[in-house]
């Protein structure tokens, strides 16, 4: 009789059972059922754990043929692997681990082909993750689309959300850590995308340096771009990234707003008009403010704007002629307000402004050629301001 410990356990060990792997997969996506509604009879039980004794036999075919039998029995020898897990037999430890994970992801992709091809709103899937993306994105063909997607890219991290809360945070922490150099050549998946965005804005989890860094990073991937900017999925990966820009933190807001900026999300304005409040806004969050405002602003933003007419701050410059004209802050406010108000930028001083589809205009094209022209420039929209108060103001 052969002695077992001198023999393979590896996955070489493990090569018949494989074609029945594939035998059973196409059953199982034919009879799917959730995990754990319907219990093993009794005799099934009986015979689970008999099986599972059996992955510790001294002949390689008996542990082989009960391998093979354990996987048909689908969900059903779950309970009997679990015991497995913990028995003396190192042999019999090492396989129930294996076929325990082998039969649970037999299981998950079985409901994953069930959620594919169904659209029934009402429906536990049992897959990590869904409720509360749901909750987030909603229930339509593209929400699904991505989220398979997101299991197909990044399946580990999503279990974590929904079987280890606590540790999620570092969870996407390593993740963010492990994809930091394929994010510099753009490398990373939209399904991986779709997941950072989702899991970072987590109410239980506190997005670090690093995760807000890879963040950025992926989003200004040109994938990421095209998909956010038109096409089916535009919608929910909208809601995701808008989400994300919601929940960043004042310092460095220049970044979020950025990226709503370029991606034309107007759920960025809220946190623009948040950020002129802030007393902490830097020269580059200030910026990002007045293009913000410019863009998906109204009316309202005005006095906003206004306040902004006397900051000197660089925020741009060009050569013109052999001179290196600069662009300041209150020349960006102008501009904000002379395009928010609808009125034609050669009125203003503005004969060089080159407009701009995604940050509404070239901020280098913005800077006058010297300081008078700057203070007319300014005047001449107070004064329109003036007229148009007066004019709106009843007798």
């Amino acid at each position: 009789m052969p002695d077992k410990a001198k023999e393979s356990t590896g996955p070489t060990s493990l090569l018949p059972a494989a074609v029945a792997v594939i035998i059973v997969v196409n059953a199982l996506c034919q009879a799917w059922q959730p995990i754990g509604v319907v219990a093993a009879e009794p005799s099934v039980r009986a015979l689970a754990s008999e099986l599972v004794s059996r992955l510790g036999h001294q002949e390689f075919a008996m542990r082989e043929r009960a391998t093979t039998e354990l996987i048909a029995l689908e969900l059903d020898a779950a309970a009997a692997l679990r015991v497995g897990m913990e028995s003396h037999d190192r042999e019999i430890r090492l396989r129930s681990a294996k076929l325990l994970a082998l039969i649970s992801e037999i299981d998950l992709q079985r409901r994953f082909e069930r959620f594919k091809n169904e659209t029934d709103p009402e429906q536990d899937y049992g897959l990590p993750g869904w409720n509360a993306y749901r909750e987030v994105v909603g229930d339509s063909s593209a929400a699904r689309s991505i989220f398979v997607s997101m299991h197909e890219d990044e399946s580990l991290l999503l279990r974590q959300v929904e079987d280890n809360p606590k540790h999620v945070r570092d969870a996407l922490a390593d993740r963010c850590d492990q994809l930091r150099d394929q994010a510099m050549f753009e490398r990373v998946r939209l399904g991986t995308i779709a997941t950072l965005l989702f899991v970072a804005t987590r109410d239980d989890v506190e997005a670090t340096p690093l995760v807000r860094s890879v963040v950025y990073t992926v989003c200004n991937s040109s994938s990421f771009e095209a998909a956010v900017q038109s096409g089916p999925l535009r919608e929910v990966l909208a809601t995701l990234t808008e989400r994300w820009i919601t929940r960043q933190p004042a310092p460095g807001i220049d970044y979020a707003l950025h990226l709503g900026l370029l991606n034309g999300l107007k759920g960025c304005l809220p946190r623009a008009r948040e950020a002129f409040e802030s007393p902490a806004a830097t020269v580059s969050d200030r910026i990002y403010v007045c293009l913000c405002l410019a863009k998906f602003g109204d009316e309202s933003d005005i006095s906003r704007l206004e306040a902004y007419l006397t900051d000197v701050n660089i925020c741009g410059q060009a050569p013109v002629n052999g001179q290196v004209v600069v662009t300041q802050l209150r020349d960006l406010a102008l501009a904000a307000l002379v395009h928010l108000a609808k009125q034609e930028p050669k009125d203003f001083g503005f004969d060089r402004l080159q407009p701009d589809q995604r940050q509404v205009f070239s901020l280098g094209s913005l800077g006058f050629r010297d300081e008078q022209s700057r203070v007319q420039a300014i005047a001449s929209w107070r004064e329109y301001r003036r007229s148009r108060n007066e004019t709106e103001t009843p007798p």
